[in-house]
């Protein structure tokens, strides 16, 4: 009995293990995503750096489609990461659910209340 937690701190212990797991599952999806959405935005860009496709047309008009499909995709990150948000993190659609009203805070130290009033309150 020496080595086991006392008085209910294992279920506690799984329940942030769970949290950390899907915390790191979630960034990673993050992660991966930024990889795929900005990836084609460089990649242009350094390769179109070398090629002299200004006076060939067809050659312009590929770069031009190019860069504004990888342009598309830059700015669809920026889309996805909110969605990504609330598909994978339980505690960022609860957060959004009181910001919008849909639902009370049960922990007044997350509340948005709370926090404007604690931002307030420090000076820089």
């Amino acid at each position: 009995m020496a080595g086991k937690p006392s008085g209910g701190g294992a279920g506690r212990e799984g329940t942030d293990a769970n949290m950390e797991r899907q915390l790191a599952i979630m960034l990673l999806v993050v992660t991966v995503a930024f990889l795929l959405l900005t990836a084609p935005q460089y990649t242009r860009y350094i390769v179109f750096t070398f090629l002299d496709y200004e006076h060939d047309p067809r050659r312009y008009g590929i770069a031009n489609l190019l860069f504004h499909v990888s342009n598309k995709l830059l700015w669809t990150n920026s889309a996805v990461n909110f969605f990504l948000y609330c598909v994978g993190g339980s505690k960022f659609r609860a957060d959004l659910m009181v910001l919008f009203g849909c639902k009370k805070s049960l922990d007044k130290s997350r509340s948005v209340s709370s926090l404007s009033t604690s931002v307030e309150s420090v000076k820089i």
